[in-house]
Order: structure tokens, then C-alpha cells, then sequence
């Protein structure tokens, strides 16, 4: 299992039970939280990752929710170049 750790600056630190950091959950240009790993040897379990990307999920989800909404009121004022 994995431990989520918040940290101040609302980015967060994954843990396993024993205290080793799996990685990092962190913003990348776009805005969204991404998944940066910290252990580069070994292998990872389907449920390890799926843990993971459900969490990424959760907490990407205000601003995706944030985006879709502002692009459904606002599609008409969009200018697509070349006529799309």
C-alpha cells in the first residue's frame, strides 16, 4: 500500500509502509499533477499503479472539471485558425 503524503505546497510525497519514497506527485507545465518516480530499478504491481493513476485522477480532477466548464461556455469564442 502506499502512503500519500501532502506536502505545503500541495504537491505530494508517495511512500511504501516502509518508509521508502516511491516518487513524487507534482504539477508539469499544463497545469495537471503528474506521476514522477523515484525508484528507477525493480518492478511495479498492476494494483501499484492502478493505486496511483486513481489518485492522480482525484486530485486532477477539479481542474479538469475547471477546463471542461470553461470551454463548454466559452467554445463559440474560440478562433480556430485555417476555418476548423
Amino acid at each position: 500500500m502506499i502512503k500519500y503524503i501532502q506536502l505545503p505546497d500541495k504537491t505530494y510525497h508517495l511512500e511504501t509502509n516502509n518508509g521508502s519514497l516511491v516518487g513524487k506527485i507534482e504539477p508539469a507545465d499544463d497545469g495537471f499533477l503528474y506521476f514522477w518516480p523515484e525508484l528507477r530499478a525493480g518492478f511495479w504491481s498492476e494494483e501499484l499503479m492502478r493505486d496511483i493513476a486513481d489518485k492522480l485522477k482525484e486530485l486532477n480532477k477539479p481542474y479538469n472539471d475547471e477546463l471542461n466548464q470553461y470551454f463548454s461556455t466559452h467554445q463559440k469564442d474560440i478562433d480556430y485558425p485555417l476555418g476548423f
